[in-house]
């Protein structure tokens, strides 16, 4: 699962070095075009999303949109980030944070927010996304690209073909190097 990467000892290695994911605790998805994906693999993501949570990490959406209701969302998380990092909201849809009206919202300031919260350091933290408003949080915390997308064309040297394929290799790696 691992071919053509170097999955030894937990760390594989790309264009731009080595990077470790044996110790990923918390990932940071984009819900639409990523999460909600136009390959038809929006199932298997949301399976794999389950098998990461049951894992006992934590999975946060990250959306430029706005949500009137938890029911509009189709997969399992513990928090969520909307309107592009305007809001903070738990899995019961409690409001954690705000930003205030004026501020400059960003997906990369409310994953700081997170981070904080859950006392996780960004080194344990992976995104993923596939758009323009991803690309500053797939870079500032080494994240994913979807490949072929905006979002692949304008970061570092890793892609995913999908949610499900990348959190399936973290856990195939964590297990591997606990």
């Amino acid at each position: 699962m691992c071919a053509p990467l170097d999955c030894s000892g937990g760390v594989f290695t790309l264009a731009r070095g080595w990077y470790n994911i044996g110790v990923k605790k918390i990932i940071f998805s984009d819900y639409e075009g990523t999460i909600l994906a136009r390959d038809g693999s929006t199932a298997k993501n949301a399976q794999a999303i389950d098998r990461w949570r049951a894992a006992g990490k934590k999975f946060v959406i990250a959306t430029g949109q706005g949500f009137a209701a938890p029911n509009e969302v189709l997969v399992q998380f513990d928090y969520i980030i909307t309107d592009g990092g305007r809001e903070i909201r738990d899995a019961n849809w409690e409001l954690l944070y705000q930003e205030a009206i004026g501020a400059r919202a960003s997906k990369t300031k409310a994953i700081e927010v997170v981070l904080a919260r859950e006392q996780i350091t960004p080194d344990d933290a992976v995104t993923i996304g596939d758009g323009p408003n991803d690309v500053e949080m797939i870079e500032k915390y080494d994240g994913y690209a979807i490949h072929g997308t905006f979002a692949d064309e304008m970061t570092n040297d890793k892609t995913a073909k999908s949610v499900a394929m990348m959190i399936d290799e973290l856990l195939e790696l964590a297990e591997r190097n606990p």
